[in-house]
């Protein structure tokens, strides 16, 4: 039982439910407080009006003796109005009482008294407002009875109680519903998560509730999230399959090549040489596959590595890596060209993209490499007179080990991993990679970076 009350009270319909309360409890309490004080300060304010009334008419009496006050106060108290109360102390000693006024007077010393209101004295249930003033040298005190008015209050105490208690009940009663509307949409996604949890294939998206928008855009958000994760999901295993399938080959044909060797290398020492340099072609394949395959990986722990990388002159550097090039090649570069990052990323992406044409452009086709800065941006672009790139293949072509249809064949050299590794560098610095159509035949691959990644 307390296991299941601790975690109720963490659940937010609880704590929505008993704050908003604990806020009307509040606001309630301090309305009536409100309420009943205005109307005792009223109260109050209206018997001591009276009262100065009956001062201001005893102040204006000149006379000193006994029978003249006695007179007086049958004049202004009469004998059935037991609301007032009066003492008149003469200065010859003697006192004038009004009607039932010597009871009262005579428990003086009996009666109660509350320190925060000074001048109201209390007979058992009943309270009193004591005024005593002098008329010359004679002293007068009066006894306002408030009974009628202390009579009201308590039936207004009353009323706001019992209102206040119905607006509690209601209001609770309301907020709770409503804190169970708003906890719902969360229960419900709580479910669907559990569901999803069990079952990875679950195909169901979130319920997305269209109130409050708040929990709406949690379910859009997870949703997204979920699909996303799906995406990766599919790549990975897309990844890992054809990863399988681009290692099987070379491996199939290295260890064929190996028993060729163990069965035929003493009758036909010939086919050592021969299988040896195959061996050594798939291999370096091998190597240079899985070097890609660790660049894809470890490319973003790398970012943190910066410095300012000068890249007019790494065009130059990367075209000297290829010493036997038959195309034309046209460079058409800015001076002083600076980009904040890693120089291994920026040396990948140019080298790749020059590369790639290299491989599909004919022997004596035309390469342009431009490198141009703006305000704005840096553009990197290699064109080349190859393949033309169907519009449907041309974000294909950056996805892991697709390779153009014409190209699958061993004919073009290649992983294919060389153009997902360019995108993903290039994403690492919030730059943007297109690829268009080179007239009257080709393609051009633009790589361009946001301008503020540039030094100053």
């Amino acid at each position: 039982m307390n296991k299941w009350y601790r975690d109720r009270k963490k659940t937010l319909q609880f704590q929505l439910a008993s704050r908003f309360s604990a806020i009307l409890l509040f606001l309630i309490i301090l309305l009536s407080s409100l309420i009943l004080s205005v109307t005792g300060i009223r109260l109050y304010e209206s018997t001591r009006g009276e009262t100065e009334a009956i001062e201001d008419a005893l102040s204006q009496v000149d006379t000193q003796t006994n029978q003249a006050w006695k007179e007086t106060l049958q004049l202004y108290i009469a004998a059935d109005d037991p609301r007032y109360y009066i003492r008149v102390s003469i200065e010859d000693g003697s006192t004038v009482y009004s009607s039932e006024a010597y009871q009262l007077y005579n428990r003086f010393d009996q009666l109660n008294q509350l320190f925060f209101l000074p001048g109201i004295l209390w007979d058992g249930d009943d309270p009193y407002y004591l005024k005593q003033f002098s008329v010359g040298t004679t002293k007068v005190a009066i006894f306002t009875s408030m009974e009628d008015h202390f009579e009201v209050f308590i039936t207004l105490i009353s009323w706001v109680s019992l209102l206040s208690l119905a607006i509690m009940i209601v209001g609770t009663s309301v907020i709770y519903r409503f804190s169970k509307r708003i906890s719902q949409p969360l229960i419900v996604m709580n479910r669907e998560i559990q569901q999803l949890a069990d079952d990875l294939q679950l195909e169901r998206p979130l319920t997305e509730p269209e109130n409050p928008i708040e929990i709406q855009n949690v379910a859009k958000s997870f949703n997204n999230l979920i699909h996303t994760q799906k995406q990766l999901i599919e790549r990975e295993q897309q990844f890992i399959t054809d990863a399988s399938h681009e290692l099987k080959t070379p491996l199939a044909a290295i260890r064929g090549h190996i028993n060729l060797i163990k069965r035929r290398s003493k009758e036909h020492p010939e086919v050592i040489p021969k299988s040896l340099n195959f061996i050594d072609t798939e291999s370096k394949r091998m190597e240079t596959l899985t070097q890609q395959l660790l660049i894809l990986d470890r490319e973003k722990k790398n970012l943190l590595i910066k410095e300012t990388v000068e890249l007019s002159s790494m065009i130059e550097s990367i075209l000297e890596e290829f010493p036997k090039i038959t195309q034309q090649i046209e460079i058409r570069s800015d001076s002083e060209v600076h980009l904040i990052g890693n120089r291994e990323h920026f040396y990948q992406i140019f080298k790749n993209l020059i590369e790639n044409a290299l491989k599909y452009t004919p022997v004596d086709g035309f390469i342009a490499i431009t490198l141009s800065q703006n305000d704005q941006s840096i553009t990197f672009s290699v064109s080349n007179t190859g393949q033309t790139i169907s519009d449907n293949e041309k974000q294909l072509i950056f996805e892991r080990f697709y390779r153009l249809d014409q190209s699958r064949s061993s004919a073009v050299p290649g992983s294919g991993i060389g153009l997902a590794i360019v995108k993903q560098l290039v994403q690492l610095y919030h730059g943007t990679i297109v690829v268009t159509d080179f007239q009257p035949q080709g393609a051009v691959f633009s790589v361009t970076f946001p301008q503020n990644e540039r030094t100053n």
